[in-house]
């Protein structure tokens, strides 16, 4: 199924299965993009380029990820860029870089972007994040 059939503009909140199963194909293919290339980790990365990557329109790409993820284009890269950023922060021989360092290897702009992302997604900041990963006794928190 191709997911371009569903911008005919038909309701965001009444997606017929065929519709949702494109949005769905859609979102696959976005994944598996992301997790191929890693595109993610380029600060100036925009729902465009990626559109035209993957040969979906913007707004069907939009669609996809409000609908399938209920978040919107720039909030699910940031998914992708704090769990990298997550990576980087438990490997020892990366230690050595500052959480600065980590922000922009990840794909963040600024370190005030990686921790409003970071503490949106996780409900804590990349340094309490670190310290629960580092101690046994706060990882249920």
């Amino acid at each position: 199924m191709d997911c371009r059939i569903i911008e005919n503009g038909e309701s965001c909140l009444a997606l017929d299965s065929a519709a949702r199963e494109a949005l769905s194909l859609c979102m696959h293919d976005l994944r598996e993009y992301m997790e191929r290339d890693r595109p993610y980790l380029n600060p100036d990365l925009s729902l465009w380029q990626v559109s035209r990557v993957l040969k979906i329109s913007t707004k069907t790409l939009s669609r996809a990820c409000n609908q399938i993820e209920g978040k919107n284009f720039s909030a699910l890269i940031n998914v992708y860029r704090i769990e990298s950023a997550k990576k980087l922060l438990l490997v020892k021989k990366e230690r050595y870089l500052t959480v600065d360092a980590i922000a922009l290897r990840c794909g963040f702009k600024s370190r005030f972007a990686f921790n409003a992302a970071f503490k949106k997604k996780e409900g804590m900041t990349s340094t309490k994040w670190l310290q629960t990963m580092k101690d046994p006794t706060t990882k249920g928190l």
